[in-house]
């Protein structure tokens, strides 16, 4: 199972807020963020996918009532309500919190097993990492 339409737009508004590029960094785009999170739900079995999903959709729906506005959610708000809001979510404790943290948990990891990001920072890619393992192997050992 993978992400639906509406729980990819919230992935892809999150991961604007949480990954906007630097100067070193690439945006998350680049880093391939949601079609990672989308490859990872879809490993899960769906219990587990469905955690996952219920916590993006949690996001979205409780921006109305964090940020005090009945009528919008955090994919049509904008971009410097969503990153508000995410501060506030970060300002949070409980449930609430934990909730927040599952979800930034799974697109960090999604976000720093990029190759783009890795090489950003300066760390060998897994190809490359892979590559030099097969090189290094002595002969007839590959």
């Amino acid at each position: 199972m993978t992400l639906t339409q509406y729980e990819t737009r919230i992935a892809q508004a999150l991961a604007d807020v949480l990954f906007a590029p630097t100067e070193t960094l690439p945006d998350p785009d680049t880093a391939g963020v949601v079609e990672r999170l989308t490859m990872y739900v879809g490993a899960l079995d769906l219990e587990q996918a469905a955690q996952i999903r219920a916590m993006l959709v949690a996001f979205d729906v409780g921006f109305p009532v964090v940020m005090k506005t009945p009528t919008k959610r955090f994919i049509d708000a904008s971009f410097e309500q969503q990153q508000e809001y995410v501060r506030r979510a970060e300002a949070t404790n409980g449930n609430a919190r934990m909730a927040f943290d599952g979800v930034r948990i799974v697109m960090l990891v999604a976000y720093t097993e990029s190759d783009a990001v890795m090489e950003a920072l300066g760390m060998r890619s897994r190809a490359d990492a892979s590559r030099e393992a097969v090189a290094e192997q002595p002969a007839g050992e590959a």
